[in-house]
């Protein structure tokens, strides 16, 4: 009787092994795609996120996109501690993770040292993100060009 469950046992753990190694392929396979369609903002939508320091900007917004910005971070008072910058920072960094499924377009009126900080947390393709600024001589908002690795020559 041992000999034949052990014989059995022989035939079936190859069987349960490899019936493991699928079902944890197809789970990873299925995570990984389902991220990428989150990240990459394939699920389709856009949304408009706004940074407004200093001058009032949500008009222009709602003129240039024909819409109403769907995230407006608004700051009120000087720029004077790096609490204030951090605060800052990461309330733009919520208002895009708010809709990460989507392609954002990022409008941004405020330092250009803020405005870095927020680029670095947002970082290199982890959000499908379209940058504005305004041009003056345009009249309104012009699209930035999206960076890429190519970008990149070390």
């Amino acid at each position: 009787m041992l000999e034949f469950v052990s014989v059995i046992w022989g035939l079936i753990e190859p069987l349960v092994g490899l019936a493991t190694m699928v079902a944890a392929g197809s789970t990873w396979l299925r995570i990984r795609r389902e991220k990428s369609r989150r990240i990459n903002g394939k699920e389709g939508g856009e949304a408009i996120v706004a940074l407004q320091i200093g001058r009032p900007i949500a008009q222009a917004v709602a003129e240039h996109f024909g819409r109403p910005a769907d995230e407006l971070v608004v700051f009120d008072r000087a720029l004077e501690s790096d609490r204030d910058y951090k605060e800052l920072a990461m309330a733009v960094y919520s208002a895009i993770c708010k809709h990460q499924s989507k392609r954002v377009h990022l409008v941004l009126s405020g330092p250009v040292g803020l405005n870095f900080l927020i680029g670095q947390l947002v970082g290199l393709h982890h959000f499908q993100v379209q940058v504005y600024q305004f041009d003056p001589g345009a009249g309104g908002y012009i699209p930035l060009p999206q960076p890429d690795r190519s970008w990149l020559r070390h």
